[in-house]
């Protein structure tokens, strides 16, 4: 009799634990393949796709009930700031944005104690990234004027919602969380500053009063140093152009590790956007004329240390403007820049206009302590180096059309630099301290101004010269293009140019296939940058000449630019207003020329005039001439606008053609290159069917179709091959109608006669079976009109009678009829009755 025995204990628990064992291989090794997963899927889908983090802000908030006004006031509590209503109100809803907002805060002052550093935090890198994409603010572009014109009830709803968007996390602590994680940085760039810089610069976009207020107010209550000692700290952190790495690196590019070593570092402005958000976000603290912001850059009283982040930010800009001159002395012996130093170039301008701009926000309005630290600082340096790299510049990319996007950034960067000058003089005395150091800057760069001067007028005449008649005629057909001697003969006949002008012009020229040069393009490309750079130069000298007299020096200089100041005079209009300092100032601004058309026309001046005479006749005092003042401007800017809108749709027929001429030009393409592309692309199809042609290839095809096969019903199945009989038969069907058509072609041109032929027989020869009119003879009669004779037509004068000439169509050896009923066989009888109509001339 067989006995059941149990298992040993220990055999059984063997068991169990190899099992355990076996299933804990498995989740390691699928958790080894979700870890290597999610990263790749992040990096190719989260980070790509739109995935709603902009909304996530709004949906933790929309909970939450909101106050009427915003908590500005903070108190100190336990070492943190926190709005003053939190402190005495413990009864409110919680609030998970602001939670999360104070936990932030309490980490970034809280650093020393924490086991990890600050800067790898990367909860807080993430949600500072979400909370910049929940406040949209619009891109900023250089082309004002191109961008299509938004209504002004737009523009405020997009600064409400702005307004609201900024102030959900700035009433929560986002702002003055920046301010904190800034001054915990301490000086070192990384991740998590240009993260918070970013933030920083969408809750201040626009110029948020109130946000700038709070910080003010949060720096000084905590009389925070390390802020400033912070901001100081990456300014010095920034890099600049380095050519000695660039020459390395074109070096080791031949040993193909190039890559390798522009990866490494920050040493050619790699860090040129972190560069760019630094100083905007200090510019923006400034926004809108903030005197007690910009005071506060310069100096911070009550600090145990003061720090002038105005000095640092120049002797950031004198780093990288002599960078940027070892680039243009490294250049300067090439023809042209290439692909890599011009890349460098773009990167230098971006952050120079930058850090152009952010000084002017901090001296405009004027604050008159910042405009003294500038003119006392280096700044002047750098403007003379910035003049001599601008004029040799010029002189250098404007001889080669493919440099033209680089010289389009210099002079844009030329533009701010002068608009920086300008604001210097804000609110500056008659023959002041910052006006005489001016002057002494372009004495120093006196040869330098002199050429960007010598240039503008060069290139502000073309326009002259190429709408004029005497050039016009050189261009026959009217197309726009014209040989490059014709164009120096046309410069040459006018006398406007010098010999060394019209060689420099002509180097500057480029050519079509046919040898041409398309002179209205050229007129463009190179007249309205010149005419952008020559305003603002001849806006900075008017403005130097108000504030500065008697100067023998500046009477030269302006002297060399009298041309230019001629030639702007009446595109450049005044105002004067009422400065912060309680004194009127003149403001400069450029006037249109479409501007003045509209002004000129009878309409507008009728409406002047009318304007005019009625203020002279009322008598409602000061207040009331104000009023009709301001309904005039308003009635005459609606009137000029709306005869633009009408006299915008008319065009030019000659510049239409001249450039739907250019752009065919432009289009074609030599035999050679036509050759070319048809080899390239023959070669490319030739190796897509060798590879699809490999063995390898043919048998995956031949798998992949076989296993589709294999899936489908006999329904799907009888689909497909319809489908495929159906592009079979169509293919072959156009195939042949494309060889029939080809072939009846051919024989119809093989049978046809030659058109020449035809054209060639006389045209006489249609004429000759025309009737012999029977009763008229060549004699000269007058035309009946309206049931009258000619002889009773009311004419003044017996001349004017319309007279009728008969032609004989009888030749010479052929005897005349008197048979008046005989006609030529194929011209039909005329009717017997009613007059005959007789084929007639009137001269």
């Amino acid at each position: 009799m067989a006995t059941l025995t149990r298992p040993k204990n220990h055999d059984l628990g063997d068991q169990l634990s190899s099992n355990n064992h076996t299933n804990v291989d498995e989740e390691d090794s699928r958790h080894r393949g979700i870890n290597f997963f999610l990263p790749a899927f992040s990096a190719l889908w989260l980070a790509e796709e739109d995935v709603g983090q902009d909304k996530l802000i709004a949906d933790l908030v929309s909970g939450v009930v909101e106050e009427d006004s915003p908590h500005i006031e903070m108190v100190l509590e336990d070492g943190q700031l926190v709005p003053e209503s939190d402190s005495r109100d413990s009864e409110s809803p919680p609030d998970p944005l602001k939670q999360l907002i104070r936990c932030f805060q309490r980490a970034a002052t809280s650093e020393e104690s924490q086991a990890a550093p600050i800067h790898d935090d990367n909860l807080y890198i993430r949600f500072a990234d979400v909370m910049s994409q929940s406040i949209h603010i619009e891109e900023e572009d250089g082309d004002d004027g191109d961008d299509a014109e938004i209504d002004q009830a737009q523009k405020e709803e997009q600064s409400q919602a702005l307004r609201a968007e900024q102030g959900v996390l700035a009433d929560r602590g986002a702002a003055i969380m920046c301010l904190m994680y800034l001054s915990a940085s301490n000086g070192e760039p990384n991740d998590m500053v240009a993260r918070t810089l970013e933030l920083g610069i969408h809750l201040l976009s626009g110029g948020n009063v109130d946000i700038q207020r709070m910080l003010i107010e949060y720096l000084q209550l905590k009389k925070d140093v390390r802020f400033f000692t912070s901001m100081a700290g990456l300014m010095n952190k920034c890099s600049v152009l380095n050519l000695e790495m660039f020459e390395r690196q074109i070096k080791a590019e031949g040993l193909g590790m190039g890559a390798e070593l522009a990866s490494g570092g920050n040493q050619n402005l790699n860090d040129a956007d972190f560069t760019c958000s630094l100083f905007r976000f200090l510019q923006l603290t400034c926004e809108g004329h903030n005197l007690d912001f910009q005071n506060y850059l310069r100096t911070q009283p009550g600090h145990t240390t003061s720090v002038n982040l105005i000095n640092s930010t120049v002797d950031y800009l004198l780093r990288l403007q002599e960078s940027v001159m070892d680039f243009y002395w490294h250049y300067s012996s090439k023809e042209v820049i290439d692909e890599g130093g011009k890349e460098y170039f773009l990167r230098a301008i971006q952050v120079c206009s930058q850090v152009f701009n952010t000084l002017t926000e901090s001296i405009q309005g004027p604050c008159v302590g910042n405009q003294m630290t500038l003119a006392n600082s280096r700044l002047w340096d750098a403007i003379n180096g910035f003049f001599f790299l601008f004029a040799h510049m010029m002189e250098k990319l404007y001889k080669n059309s493919t440099q033209l996007e680089l010289l389009r950034e210099f002079l844009n960067l030329q533009k701010d630099m002068i608009v920086l000058m300008l604001s210097m003089l804000e609110g500056n005395v008659l023959n002041g301290p910052i006006g005489k150091q001016m002057v002494d800057a372009l004495v120093e760069s006196q040869p330098s101004v002199e050429k960007i001067l010598k240039f503008s007028d060069m290139f502000l005449k073309l326009k002259d010269l190429t709408t004029s008649q005497a050039f016009q005629d050189f261009d026959t057909n009217r197309d726009g293009w014209i040989s490059p001697k014709e164009f120096q003969r046309a410069m040459e006949s006018q006398k406007m140019y010098t010999v060394e002008d019209i060689t420099y012009l002509m180097m500057c020229t480029d050519v079509n296939n046919d040898g041409k040069v398309d002179y209205m393009e050229f007129t463009e490309r190179f007249h309205n940058p010149a005419r952008d750079i020559g305003f603002n130069l001849a806006v900075l000298l008017t403005n130097l000449k108000e504030h500065i007299t008697n100067d023998p020096r500046l009477e030269k200089i302006i002297e060399k630019a009298q041309t230019l100041l001629e030639y702007f005079d009446p595109f450049l209009g005044r105002i004067e207003i009422m400065g912060s300092s309680k004194r009127v100032e003149k403001i400069y601004f450029e006037i249109q020329e479409s501007w003045l058309e509209q002004w000129g026309k009878q309409q507008i001046r009728d409406s002047k005039n009318s304007f005019l005479f009625n203020v002279l006749q009322d008598d409602g005092g000061d207040q009331g001439k104000l009023e009709a003042f301001i309904n005039f401007c308003e009635d005459t800017i609606f009137e000029m606008q709306h005869a633009a809108e009408i006299s915008s749709g008319d065009t030019d027929s000659k510049m239409e053609r001249a450039m739907k001429q250019r752009d065919y030009f432009l289009q074609q393409s030599s035999a050679g290159e036509q050759i070319s592309q048809t080899f390239k692309s023959g070669y490319n199809y030739g190796l897509t069917a060798a590879s699809a042609l490999r063995p390898e290839n043919v048998k995956q095809t031949f798998k992949k179709i076989s296993g589709q096969v294999r899936q489908m019903t006999w329904m799907q199945l009888l689909w497909a091959t319809t489908l495929i009989l159906f592009q079979c038969g169509k293919t072959f069907s156009y195939a042949a109608y494309l060889l029939l058509m080809t072939l009846f072609r051919f024989a119809y041109f093989l049978t046809s006669p030659d058109r020449t032929e035809e054209e060639e027989k006389p045209k006489a020869h249609l004429y000759t079976n025309q009737p012999i009119l029977p009763d008229f003879h060549p004699t000269h009669l007058g035309v009946d009109a309206f049931g009258l004779s000619a002889d009773q037509l009311p004419t003044p004068n017996a001349q004017e009678i319309p007279q009728v000439v008969t032609e004989d169509y009888t030749t010479s050896d052929e005897p005349t009829t008197t048979n008046n009923n005989k006609t030529p066989p194929n011209i039909p009888t005329p009717p017997p009755s009613g007059p005959k109509a007789p084929r007639f001339e009137i001269f």
